[in-house]
């Protein structure tokens, strides 16, 4: 059996003929292109990490500072392909001062409302808003509220938002892609918000008014649950593709390498820290930033002694990370010089090492 279907992650032999591509360095959703050969990583472990992508990429740093910079599905940078927050509430306060409330979501750095219920328990009010961009040009306003309407009778499941923000008598339902999502302040107010929703579901007539508040000051309300062994998992990841692209499969595969692999599958290895950031004064950081396109990821790998460890950077020196990837055999020397890796998604490029980029500088001058 030869090593080729090994995979890197498992250990474990597997059939690559189903396999259309190989696995990313960088992972897609940051503006990675580069990927290791489809006969590195398993279909099995691809699809497991894709997971856990998904959490790295929506639902940690990652995700906040790409609803601001970029890019967006996929590592596209075309605005209609940017990245939206996940939906959360909005504050802002009327000519009057009064706080209002909506639900919306971040791509861009720019807040959007999306079309929602406005539930008042106190008041026994219901309100409609509606984001005049998302009415069909052929419609009414009276017929967008009637479609709305429609669309609640449509749908019983939504997504539950807990907001300490919102005020105890004040309910948020509203839709995002064929997604419902109610936002209440805690469990106690989700019974009310029911109430009035089953109202609109069941009622023949359904009377509410229609608003929308126009502010140059708003206010974002997100909560993150991060998980930050999921995170440190793919940000090593990432650094060992990058080793196993530059020095092959079979010194990935190494038993040398075994406990970050391990880690980096099971994240169950708690014994030993395999990532830990490092600030951006590091001597190392602070020589290469001014040599890298701006805001581009990277990776380095080097050899300190036996180890082998990796840095690796996010948005230039907004996020920088350090990985020990592994101890070689005293004496034996693997990686003479850095091995350095760029992923310059502003320019949507496919990664290229520090050598290249260099060279392709010196010859534009």
């Amino acid at each position: 059996m030869t090593s080729n279907k090994i995979c890197l992650y498992t250990k474990q032999p597997f059939d690559d003929a189903n396999m259309k591509s190989g696995d990313h360095i960088f992972i897609a959703a940051i503006g990675g292109k580069k990927k290791l050969p489809k006969d590195y990583v398993s279909h099995e472990a691809n699809n497991y990490f894709s997971k856990l992508e998904k959490h790295f990429s929506r639902d940690s740093f990652i995700s906040i500072i790409r609803q601001f910079e970029g890019p967006g599905k996929r590592g596209k940078i075309h605005e209609n392909k940017a990245s939206k927050s996940n939906i959360c509430v909005i504050s802002n306060n009327n000519e009057a001062g009064n706080e209002k409330f909506s639900l919306g979501y971040i791509k861009l750095g720019k807040p959007y409302v999306i079309n929602h219920f406005i539930f008042t328990f106190d008041k026994e009010d219901m309100n409609i808003s509606l984001d005049p961009t998302l009415i069909d040009k052929d419609s009414s306003h009276e017929q967008a509220i009637q479609n709305l309407i429609t669309e609640v009778k449509k749908h019983s499941k939504y997504t539950l938002i807990f907001s300490r923000v919102l005020p105890n008598n004040l309910a948020l339902f509203g839709v995002s892609d064929n997604q419902w999502f109610l936002a209440v302040r805690n469990d106690g107010a989700v019974s009310k918000a029911e109430e009035y929703i089953e109202r609109i579901m069941t009622s023949k007539e359904v009377d509410m008014k229609s608003s929308r508040e126009d502010s140059n000051q708003v206010t974002i309300h997100q909560d993150y649950h991060i998980d930050s062994n999921i995170v440190n998992r793919i940000i090593a990841k990432m650094a060992f593709n990058y080793l196993a692209y530059e020095k092959g499969i079979d010194f990935a595969l190494e038993a040398n390498f075994d406990p970050v692999r391990n880690w980096i599958l099971t994240g169950t290895d708690t014994k030993q820290s395999f990532v830990d950031m490092i600030p951006n004064d590091n001597e190392q950081v602070r020589q290469l930033i001014p040599l890298l396109p701006d805001k581009a990821h990277y990776i380095v790998i080097f050899q300190d002694n036996n180890n082998i460890n990796s840095i690796v950077g996010f948005y230039g020196e907004t996020y920088t990370h350090v990985i020990n990837l592994g101890q070689l055999e005293p004496g034996r020397k693997a990686i003479t010089n850095p091995l350095v890796f760029i992923c310059d998604w502003k320019n949507q490029k496919s990664e290229y090492t520090l050598l290249e980029h260099l060279s392709s500088i010196d010859d534009v001058y």
